[in-house]
Formats: structure tokens, sequence, C-alpha cells
């Protein structure tokens, strides 16, 4: 997440259709299924528990997703685009190799879920809980982080382009060989992150003077009042 700050974060967010199907069982959803779409399309999926064997490998194109259920699942190279998550529980869940276009997570919690070499684009997360997140090996264009527990997350080797960060919590966050050149950390928690001996990682970062500080002690830098 990082670039000139002025033009960071999601730049485009989901064209949903204006009127929704509301869908709140899953025979129902079979049945759509069953029709032979390769998408689902124009729905609003609403406190179901979702499974990728139950959907048989369907992308997700301008769907609302309420209060639904994706944990313990492998949705690994799965496409989410013009889709909203609102309260939904992705905790353990298994992304792997998923293209997130346009889609926006609010209020949704996904501890420990696996997002590896993900490519996501004009993502917002929002209000989520994203503790132990695993997003290593992944590209992020244009996302922001707002509001969001990322505490202990992996966001090592990644490619971070554009994007932006309002109050995340980064606490020990791992950022190993991720450039944060132009990332605007000033209004999150950074304690204990995560980088390289070197700490080559946070060249061109911006940061307060005491998050400075507070990163020159990690990398073994020691401040001292000047001699008089």
């Amino acid at each position: 997440m990082g670039n000139n700050q002025k033009s960071a974060g999601v730049r485009n967010e989901p064209s949903l259709p204006s009127e929704l199907t509301l869908v709140e069982d899953l025979a129902a959803l079979r049945r759509i299924c069953d029709d032979g779409a390769f998408s689902l399309e124009g729905l609003h999926l609403r406190g179901l528990t979702l499974t990728p064997d139950a959907l048989a490998g369907m992308d997700f194109d301008g769907v609302l997703l309420e209060r639904c259920t994706l944990t313990e699942s492998a949705w690994n190279k799965a496409a989410f685009l013009n889709t909203v998550f609102r309260d939904c529980e992705c905790s353990g869940g298994n992304f792997s190799g998923s293209w997130f276009t346009r889609c926006v997570f609010e209020r949704c919690k996904g501890v420990g879920a696996n997002f590896t070499e993900t490519r996501l684009r004009d993502v917002l997360l929002r209000g989520c809980r994203f503790r132990y997140a695993n997003f290593t090996s992944s590209q992020l264009d244009c996302c922001t982080a707002e509001d969001t527990d990322l505490s202990e997350a992996f966001f090592a080797e990644c490619k971070l382009t554009a994007c932006r960060m309002r109050d995340a919590t980064l606490t020990r966050a791992e950022f190993f060989r991720t450039p944060l050149r132009g990332l605007d950390l000033r209004a999150c928690n950074i304690d204990g992150i995560c980088v390289s001996t070197e700490g080559r990682e946070l060249a061109g970062a911006v940061v307060t003077y005491d998050q400075a500080a507070s990163l020159a002690r990690l990398l073994g830098v020691e401040i001292r009042d000047s001699i008089n």
C-alpha cells in the first residue's frame, strides 16, 4: 500500500445492480447454480453457509453477501468482481490464488484467512478483523484498509501499489521483502512490525517522529539525548 497518498487507495467502487435477487436458503442457490450459469450475478445472499463444493466453482459478479459464512473452505482461484461482503465470517477460509476486483469487506471477520498469491485491486477493508491473515506473495493495487485489525498478519514478499492505510492495526505484522515506499503509516499502530534485519522494506515509508524512534530501536539503533 504505497505510492502517492493523494491518489492512493480505492479508486473504483463495486458496481451492484439496482435490484438484487434475495437468496436466503441453499436449496434456492443450488437451483440457480444448476441452471448452467458460470457465475453468480445480481444476487443478495443472506445468512448462508457457503462452500465451494455447493457452488461448483462459480465466480461472483455484482453480488452482496450479508451475514454469510465462508470458513474452513477452499475458495482458492475463485474470482470476485463487484462483490460486497457485509458482516461475513471468513476466518480460516482459503482464498489463495483468487482474484478480488472492486470488492468491499465491511465488518467482516477473517482471522487466519489464507490470501496467499492473491490479486486484489480496488478492494476496501472497513471495520474488519483480519488478525493472522496471510497475504504472502500477493499483489495489492489501489486497496484501502480502514479501521481494520491486521495485527500479526503476513504481507511477506507482496507488491503494494497505490494503497492506503487509515487507522489500521499492524501490530507485529510481517512485511519481509515487501517495499513500503510511499505508504503513509502515521495513523496506524505499527508496534513490533516485522521487517528484515537491515530494515530496507521501510525505505520511503511515511511515519511520525515517535514511530521513527520506535522503528530505529527495532533495527538496533540506540537513540540518546544530545550531549551538552
